[in-house]
Parts: structure tokens; C-alpha cells; sequence
């Protein structure tokens, strides 16, 4: 990977490659003083901030939570495994970071047990991702083995001569609905996070093929229009060629062998996700990721109701049907913006037949700024409606700091730093930031 300063030098030369090729001049002397004036401290870059970052060990054994939960052990671990890229490698036990296992145990706390609701407020790369995927994923999965096996998907926009949309899961007999919600935002956290969620989810697939878990991104990137097209609408060959490049995009580098990981950056139309808006808002999948502007306008639009009624109908069938509403970035919503952000939450919580109370809702939020103290849970409990004893707010617990390292001058002068050396002054580093 390299050091900060080889990443910054990295940067730096980009930055100078693309002003010599976007913005090039005959003359070489001109290039070299503009080159020059960039360089200048403050005008492009200004000196690195390195923050380290505390560990979060994982001490929790997974096969423990899940008979806390009572939830099927095979299943679990098979989820597990698939959120955190361990899926095919048996023989290991999977442990979760402290705040990950809390997350999970109080998700699943049933009906309107105090502390139902989750505020992960650990640091910066400490998996407060996963600490809101694994319950979603575990709570969906375990629907899906219920289910009859589904048949395969209508691909609607697989060819040339398309006149019509068909919705992909038409065919589909088990009940179309948002079992939970992601709510980012912005659109760059959306296409930020959304890769982990694919990888997850597709991986999940293999493990139930005749079951799958659908998952959509409904942002204002999203391909199609506000209203399904008629027959024979132009807008349907159009929005249909968009579909297959991305098929044949994502084929492409199947067959360049690409990595899972990679693989995970794009959309494959074929399987399991719903890129046109025109199939969400027929058959909504089991997990909506999106943002607050968007939420905001479908939810005053008719033409996406079906997202809402189906959703609100699913949730009517059994109490043991749960939906899960992600706020990610939850420090972000205070003042005028905190207060409009909150109204659409609620809003969006009637239209699906409940409310902030309701024994079929939990809430999970992330946020890396936000306290455990009592002004923290009266702020949760505002902005969301719900009482505030729903509320269990974790941190995690970071790797203790040893305060005791003997750091000496061939540690870092060293020309080759072993792993004992860069653990000693990463230790170093942060005990000189704690002061």
C-alpha cells in the first residue's frame, strides 16, 4: 500500500499530470513556473493529517449470539460468513467486534423490550457497517427459508425488439416488500457503501438459489422514468439498451476473471438486483437503499405507492414480520435539517402502517460523533418519535493503548522497519495523540 508520504506524492503527480495535459501550453518555461505556483504549499495541497485509527478486537463468539437469539446455527454462521468474506473457509469460528454482537442481540430483542432500538457510535473503520448488515441480513434470511423456491427472473429488457416492460419478478409468489431500509445522505455514501451489500447478498444467493434476496438503489441516478411507459413507448428500448450494457459490461469482466470484490462495484441486471425504477416501484426488493431527498419525493409522487402499500400489506400478515430502518450518519441531521430529515422518517413510517413505537419496527443508527449520554438519547428519541428507553447506544470497545513503549532513534531511522518496529511507533503515534 505505502507510506502516507508516497500516497501523497502519488496524489500530488495526478493532480500536475492532468493541468499539463488539460491545460497545456507551447511554452515549456510558462509549464515549469505554473508547475511552480502549484507545488506552493496551500494552493492544491496543504500538509497531511495522519489520524490513527484504534483497533476493535473481536471478542464476541458468533455461535453464542445466535443461541441468545435462538436463531438456527447453520444459517447464521453461513450469513455470517458471507458478510465478512469467510464464506467457503470452514474450520475457523467467526467472533464479532462488541458493538457488531450488541447490535445484533438487541435488534432482536422482540416486541417493545426496552433497548430494541441500536446507535452504534464506535469510531471510524471499526465495522459500524456490518453492525447494521448482519442483523438485516440474519432476520431476511431466515424469512427466506420459509418460502417456497421462486421462479427465475422475467428479464424484461433482454431484447432488441422490446415494446413492453414486464416487472422481473412478476412470476415471483412469495410476498414482494421492503424488509428494510438503508437511508444515506448523500448519493456517494450510497455508491460507497452499496458494494459491500451486493457482495454480501449475492454470496447469500448461492447459499439459498431458489430464494433470493433482492436488494434496489433508488436514488435520482437510478435508470428510468417516474411513470411506466405504455407499450410501445420509446422510453422503454432506451431505458432496456441502457440494462444490457450494463449486462454485457458486467460479463465483460466475469470473463476477465475479475475478483468477487471487484465484481461488486457494478450492478449485475441478472441477478437479484433491481436497477430500473420502473421494477421497484412494482415489486419493491427486501432492501431499499437510497437517501432522504429521494425518500422525500416518492413519497409524494402516486406512482411510486406500491412500495409503500405492499410493504404496509406484508407487515399486516404476521407480527413476527419486521422491518429495519438503517439512518447512517445520524450526527448529521440537527437543526432545520435534522428536524425536515425526521419528519420524512415519520411520514414514511405511517405510509407503511406503523409508527416510532410500533413492536414490527427497529431502528438502527450509526454515528462516529455522537455521545452515550443522556442528552444522546433524548436527541434519538426526538428525532425519531420513539421512547427513550428504546434506545441501547454501544461504542464498541477499542484496543487499550499500551502507555509503556521504548521507542528508540533506529526505529525510525531504520531502512527496513520490521513488524515489531511499526507496531512500536504505531503505538508511539497514537499515545502522542492522546496527549
Amino acid at each position: 500500500m505505502g507510506t502516507p508520504s508516497k500516497l501523497l506524492e502519488t496524489l500530488k503527480e495526478s493532480y500536475f499530470k492532468y493541468y499539463d495535459t488539460a491545460f497545456w501550453l507551447r511554452d515549456n518555461q510558462l509549464m515549469k513556473e505554473r508547475r511552480a505556483l502549484l507545488e506552493e504549499s496551500g494552493t492544491l495541497f496543504a500538509e497531511p493529517l495522519i489520524e490513527p485509527i484504534l483497533q476493535y478486537p473481536a471478542t464476541d463468539d458468533l455461535e453464542s449470539i445466535l443461541n441468545h437469539i435462538n436463531y438456527p446455527l447453520e444459517l447464521g454462521d453461513k450469513v455470517a460468513r458471507a458478510l465478512f468474506g469467510m464464506l467457503g473457509k470452514s474450520g475457523s469460528k467467526i467472533s464479532l467486534r462488541k458493538h457488531q454482537a450488541e447490535s445484533v442481540i438487541h435488534s432482536f430483542k422482540p416486541n417493545n423490550e426496552p433497548g430494541r432500538n441500536v446507535t452504534v457510535t464506535s469510531g471510524t473503520g471499526s465495522g459500524k457497517t456490518e453492525s447494521f448488515l448482519l442483523p438485516i441480513l440474519l432476520r431476511i434470511a431466515r424469512e427466506a427459508i420459509s418460502w417456497n423456491p421462486q421462479p427465475s427472473s422475467a428479464l424484461w429488457w433482454n431484447n432488441n425488439l422490446v415494446k413492453e416492460f414486464v416487472p422481473m419478478r412478476k412470476n415471483e409468489s412469495r410476498p414482494a416488500a421492503l424488509r428494510a431500509m438503508i437511508l444515506y445522505p448523500t448519493n456517494a455514501l450510497v455508491e460507497d457503501q452499496i458494494s459491500r451489500l451486493r457482495l454480501a447478498v449475492r454470496k447469500i444467493n448461492e447459499i439459498l438459489p431458489d430464494r433470493p434476496i433482492w436488494i434496489g438503489k433508488y436514488t435520482g441516478v437510478t435508470p428510468g422514468s417516474t411513470n411506466v411507459p405504455k407499450t410501445g413507448d420509446r422510453k422503454i428500448k432506451d431505458i432496456a439498451s441502457e440494462v444490457r450494457k450494463m449486462d454485457s459490461d458486467y460479463q465483460k469482466l466475469v470473463d476477465l476473471q475479475q475478483s468477487e470484490e471487484n465484481l461488486s462495484f457494478f450492478s449485475n441486471p441478472r441477478e437479484n438486483e433491481l436497477i430500473v425504477r420502473w421494477d421497484m416501484a412494482s415489486t419493491p426488493p427486501d432492501i431499499l437503499v437510497t437517501n432522504y431527498s429521494m425518500l422525500n419525493v416518492i413519497q409524494m409522487r402516486h406512482q411510486e405507492d406500491e412500495i409503500f402499500d405492499s410493504t404496509k400489506r406484508w407487515l399486516a400478515e404476521s407480527a413476527e414480520n419486521i422491518f429495519t430502518l438503517v439512518v447512517d450518519e445520524l450526527h448529521l441531521y440537527r437543526g432545520t435539517t435534522g428536524s425536515e430529515v425526521a419528519m420524512i422518517v415519520r411520514n414514511f413510517l405511517s405510509r407503511i402502517g406503523l409508527n416510532p413505537n410500533h413492536p414490527q419496527l427497529r431502528i438502527i443508527a450509526t454515528s462516529a460523533s455522537l455521545g452515550s449520554g443522556e442528552s444522546s438519547t433524548q436527541f434519538l428519541s426526538e428525532f425519531f418519535g420513539a421512547n427513550a428507553e428504546s434506545f441501547f447506544v454501544t461504542s464498541g470497545e477499542p484496543q487499550e493503548i499500551p502507555s509503556d513503549v521504548s521507542l528508540t532513534r533506529s526505529d525510525i531511522q531504520s531502512s527496513v522497519v520490521s513488524e515489531e518496529q511499526l507496531q512500536k511507533i504505531s503505538i508511539a503515534i497514537a499515545n502522542a495523540c492522546k496527549k
